[in-house]
């Protein structure tokens, strides 16, 4: 299996749900990590040590989780970080404008001086 992230569409619409798009497509890419191993949630809760329940929320990006989930996950799959991690990265990467990034660029407004 590739170590290659693959690229969700999650809806960039605002959910009705409030699911956080990033978020939700970090959970797409663990269930889709589970389902090439051909395991079920009570497997990767098994092998982790996550709740069930937790598994099945942050897969369908209900749950923002933590670091360490994040990097027991990796783990229980036998992926890295970046696997993971990586199309939630990049989907931030094109739908977020951090509040510095303007000002960087010298797009924001000027700076007063006192």
């Amino acid at each position: 299996m590739s170590d290659q992230p693959t690229s969700p569409s999650p809806n960039l619409d605002p959910d009705p749900s409030g699911r956080d798009p990033v978020v939700h497509a970090f959970g797409i890419e663990v269930r889709r990590t589970r389902h090439a191993r051909e395991w079920s949630l009570d497997d990767l809760a098994e092998e982790s040590g996550i709740s069930r329940r937790m598994v099945l929320d942050v897969e369908h990006g209900r749950r923002n989780p933590s670091l360490l989930v994040i990097l027991t996950l990796a783990r229980a799959l036998d992926v890295t970080v970046s696997r993971l991690v990586g199309p939630a990265e990049d989907l931030f990467a094109r739908t977020r404008t951090l509040p510095g990034a303007a000002r960087r660029r010298g797009d924001g407004p000027p700076e007063q001086s006192e």
